[in-house]
């Protein structure tokens, strides 16, 4: 409207106050009338608007200053008037930071001020951050190289991938004009440079030259990979790499988020720029592990059993060991997740066989419990958890050389059914030949990790295809993980830098879990010659004697001792001499540890008495109430098993079998028993 009424003015100013009008006059006097209209109308019109406009635009300026200045006053009022909460020391420097000025004027959201605000405050998530392990991390070693990833400067490699280019007739000099480096990245294995292609040249064009542009790096391996579109990224692998240790992953913030929330984390490795590559095996679910000798098999394998370990409590987790070599995993015998460790053919194909049972036992029970899987379980009933189970099978294809029937039968059956009821398999083997490892195997173990391999058709029968890449050994991997990142290479870590390093870890993780980093006494010192067993008190919990402890044992008569006890000695010798009768009064020190798991299923039936099924307390429990080795109170748990007192539940706990008054006999005869000793 403005325009219009301004250029009707405009036009009319010029005729009536130019030599127009004179013109007009002679030529069309009628139009001067409505001329001189145009002009009065357009200029009160133009004016109007204008002062319209500029009126309005004031009017809002002015309401939003006001609208501004209440927010100020409200945001400053609730400042002053507000109870402010107790701060600790680092808070309060965080508060000298910025966040006063954030809250006196959070309504502000474009404050820049905020920016220190933010990253103090994201560091402080990130101290807060949940830790994941059950076992300190400071039973691995520290690696004394850097293993960081690193951007350097990238003008002297500008000239370097022109040159190799060139060399290899990858490109010609036009194109060449185009190539620009954009990034470079050093990691602990390999360098990446990140490169723009000329316009109309193909990744795919680029990739056939691979072999040629790795003679002309002068690199023991070379790869590349499409990026975004229109750039590629070149690694090229160092000669010499440096070490990758496992602590220096599980100290990623990025790798204990994701155990935080992982079922059964696996650390794959670092990516060849140091980007940590993890997953969940219960996602994978099983794994089928390739790798010649010296490529990083077993390095990787004892890691991925370390982390599992440093994770998971002997309640959540046990670990099945298929060890044919006998010395690759018998030393993680002393875990007590370690339930089974089988090295020769015929145990291990019944060691399958009971697998395949347990499968079937766990699926009816979870169908009783109308439960879909063994997470669906665990989440409904918190209290008496399902553990899972990891078969560990090294040299798988000896395994089936041997007895290809049974093993193959029993793998097909658990690998496509075993996921849900919390059984996963991860199968290494050092030939995987077309003839060991058929369509049917690779079918049902679709998550694959490769180390190097002898053959060019090794890779192909595990990959399903060529890699188009020279593996290095000493755990540089690739990695196919159904339902995750694909295809990709990485370098495994290790425990430790040598195999001392490593057997000084393994020590510290197995005492932890059996114990003797606590200050209770070992429980295996009763049998020590030189201990008298009258001396031994066994405690509970923080150091406090058991009531039955502090007094005088009491015992019964032989006669009335409780029948299917087999840990009390008894003497069926009637014709024994004085001497031996007052030898028999001795009390064996394992009745008293008998006598305390006896009263706290007694206590555990009383606590639970409305439930079906009431599990025992785990040998977790009371370890830490009795001050008890664990491995001691699993042995108890066999004979009560064989005394038919508790029995083993599909879910790998132990059910209560007997009853509340047949537990208050047995405790009875017990004390009746001590009382008759210590007469």
């Amino acid at each position: 409207m403005i325009a219009i009424s301004t250029v009707l003015a405009l036009f009319s100013t010029i005729i009536l106050y130019t030599n127009i009008k004179i013109r007009l006059v002679n030529l069309f006097p009628v139009a001067i009338p409505y001329i001189e209209n145009c002009f009065l109308y357009g200029w009160i019109f133009t004016i109007a608007l204008i002062l319209t406009l500029t009126l309005r635009r004031m009017y809002r300026s002015i309401f939003k200053i006001i609208i501004d200045i209440s927010k100020l006053l409200i945001g400053i009022t609730s400042f002053v008037f507000r109870k402010r909460e107790k701060l600790s020391a680092s808070e309060i420097k965080t508060e000298e930071k910025g966040q006063k000025l954030r809250r006196a004027f959070s309504w502000i959201s474009s404050m820049k001020a905020d920016k220190g605000f933010n990253k103090l405050q994201s560091n402080k998530k990130e101290s807060k951050m949940k830790d994941p392990f059950i076992v300190s991390i400071d039973v691995l070693p520290k690696n004394k190289q850097n293993s960081k990833t690193e951007s350097i400067g990238k003008s002297k490699y500008q000239a370097m991938v022109k040159k190799a280019f060139i060399r290899v007739g990858a490109m010609n000099e036009e194109q060449l004009k185009s190539v620009r480096v954009y990034n470079v990245l050093e990691g602990p294995q390999a360098m990446l440079i990140n490169i723009s292609l000329p316009e109309g040249y193909t990744v795919s064009k680029l990739k056939s030259t691979t072999e040629d542009l790795r003679h002309a790096f002068d690199a023991p391996s070379f790869q590349i990979e499409a990026a975004k579109a229109g750039k590629v990224n070149l690694i090229i692998f160092r000669k010499k790499r440096k070490t990758v240790l496992l602590r220096d992953l599980l100290e990623n913030p990025n790798v204990i988020k994701a155990i935080s929330s992982y079922k059964l984390p696996v650390v794959v490795g670092l990516s060849p720029i140091g980007e940590p590559i993890f997953m969940d095996l219960v996602d994978a679910p099983h794994l089928l592990v390739a790798g010649a000798t010296k490529s990083g098999k077993s390095w990787w394998l004892n890691q991925l059993l370390f982390v599992l370990l440093m994770v998971l409590s002997p309640d959540e987790l046990s670990i099945w060991i298929v060890d044919p070599k006998v010395v690759e995993f018998g030393q993680f015998k002393g875990v007590p997740h370690v339930e089974r460790v089988e090295t020769d053919v015929e145990a291990s194909v019944k060691l399958f066989r009971n697998l395949v049972i347990e499968m079937e036992n766990r699926y009816r029970f979870l169908h009783k419990h109308q439960c879909k899987n063994i997470d669906h379980y665990n989440l409904k009933y918190p209290n008496n958890k399902m553990k899972y189970i990891v078969v560990m099978v090294d040299e798988l294809a000896d395994l089936i050389v041997q007895d290809r029937k049974n093993i193959i039968e029993a793998i097909m059956r658990l690998a496509q059914k075993a996921r849900a009821a919390g059984i996963h398999l991860v199968n290494a083997t050092q030939r995987p030949s077309a003839k060991i490892i058929d369509g049917d195997i690779k079918a049902n173990l679709p998550s694959r990790i490769v180390f190097r391999l002898k053959t060019q058709a090794d890779y192909s029968t595990v990959l399903d295809r060529d890699p188009k890449t020279n593996l290095m050994g000493f755990g540089d991997g690739i990695a196919d993980i159904e339902g995750y990142f694909g295809y990709k290479r990485f370098q495994s870590p290790g425990v430790g830098p040598s195999d001392i390093e490593f057997e000084k870890a393994l020590e510290k993780l197995i005492d932890f879990w059996n114990g003797k980093n606590k200050k209770i006494d070992d429980i295996e010192n009763i049998n020590d010659p030189k201990i008298d067993e009258k001396d031994i008190v066994f405690s509970h919990g923080h150091g406090q004697k058991s009531k039955s402890c502090e007094e005088k044992p009491k015992v019964v008569p032989a006669g009335k001792i409780a029948e299917g006890t087999t840990f009390i000695r008894q003497k069926n010798d009637t014709d024994k001499d004085e001497e031996n009768e007052d030898q028999n009064k001795e009390v064996d020190p394992e009745a008293y540890i008998r006598l305390e798991i006896l009263k706290s299923f007694l206590t555990t039936i009383k606590q639970n008495d409305d439930e079906n099924d009431i599990f025992a307390p785990s040998s977790n429990e009371l370890s830490k109430s009795l001050g008890i080795r664990k491995a001691t109170i699993i042995e108890h748990y066999k004979d009560l098993q064989k005394e038919e007192i508790i029995e083993k539940h599909p879910s790998r706990r132990y059910v209560i079998k007997s009853n509340e008054n047949e537990l208050s006999d047995m405790i009875v005869n017990f004390e009746d028993y001590f009382e008759f000793v210590a007469e």
